[in-house]
């Protein structure tokens, strides 16, 4: 039994580090309809690396043991968070200020989004090892990293984080009511999808009372609709197929619950569910299509930078 204390601590500590690199990406995404510049992209591209630079030296510190090796990586993690400054004067130099950043393909949200979703699994990872043991992070075998990493999802130390870091997103990107209305519901089931894997049976009805909830809502707006044409049918379809995926990832949970393969189908669910739908949260912010956007015309952006933007 992992001491409360303890808990309460990591618990700071993820929200601390959580709203952090939130706060940090929310300085990447346009304002007033400006881009940003190439300088401040850089920064914030940066501080997310050094993050999960940060995390992934803590995590081979707590496999390497109580080491000289593992103190170096986590020191190292540090110094490295600590370049930041001089990583932001290089694009200076280079005029990056006065440049802004054009969104024309799906590079800039996969990427922000990888170095998010690394950033919270990485940290669930040494959360888990902390309170498990290594042993639950690193288990024996071929393919222990597999097993691991499933435990790591499925940890309130990863869903809820990204829960918590989708909300703001989710009232910050510029949605129709409904589309986000429907995101919102399909990443609340991650604040029950931990009880899966610790109480199997309970975790299924909880879920299934999400997925309902979230239906039920869904088709009741529709109907308040009267028969208006839904902006995007596809996302939600989407949002359907991936709580009928859950249920189903469950159920073959259940059918094998004491198999040390029996959580991974459905923590690969929760990853792929909850990168989808932070992709298309990031991309609906970056590359607005269905929204009018505000602000200055396109025309104007690159000579609108300022020098302190």
């Amino acid at each position: 039994m992992v001491d409360a204390g303890i808990l309460v601590l990591l618990g700071i500590i993820g929200a601390g580090m959580a709203g952090l690199n939130l706060w940090i990406l929310f300085q990447f995404f346009p304002r007033n309809a400006l881009t940003p510049t190439w300088s401040r992209a850089i920064l914030v591209s940066y501080l997310l690396i050094a993050s999960v630079a940060l995390w992934v030296s803590v995590d081979f510190d707590l496999l390497a043991g109580n080491t000289s090796v593992g103190w170096t990586a986590v020191m190292f993690g540090l110094q490295f968070m600590m370049m930041s400054p001089f990583v932001w004067v290089v694009p200076l130099i280079f005029k990056g200020d006065t440049i802004r950043v054009r969104f024309s393909s799906w590079r800039w949200p996969v990427f922000l989004t990888f170095l998010v979703l690394a950033n919270e699994l990485a940290m669930g990872a040494s959360f888990v090892g902390v309170t498990l043991g290594v042993g639950a992070i690193a288990p024996s075998g071929q393919w222990g990293v597999l097993l691991g990493a499933s435990r790591s999802i499925l940890s309130v130390w990863f869903l809820w984080v990204m829960f918590a870091n989708m909300v703001p997103l989710l009232f910050f990107a510029r949605l129709p009511s409904l589309e986000r209305w429907a995101l919102l519901t399909l990443a609340a089931s991650g604040i029950v999808a931990p009880l899966v894997e610790v109480q199997p049976w309970m975790g299924l009805a909880a879920v299934s009372v999400v997925m309902a909830g979230a239906l039920g809502f869904l088709v009741l707006r529709l109907l308040r609709a009267s028969g208006a044409p839904v902006e995007n049918p596809r996302l939600l379809t989407a949002v359907v197929v991936a709580f009928a995926a859950m249920v189903l990832s469950q159920v073959a949970f259940l059918l094998r619950p004491a198999s040390a393969w029996a959580p991974v189908p459905f923590a690969l669910v929760m990853f792929g569910v909850m990168a989808s739908e932070l992709l298309f949260v990031v991309r609906s912010i970056l590359t607005p299509s269905h929204v009018e956007p505000i602000g200055l015309p396109a025309e104007l952006e690159v000579n609108s930078a300022s020098p302190t933007d």
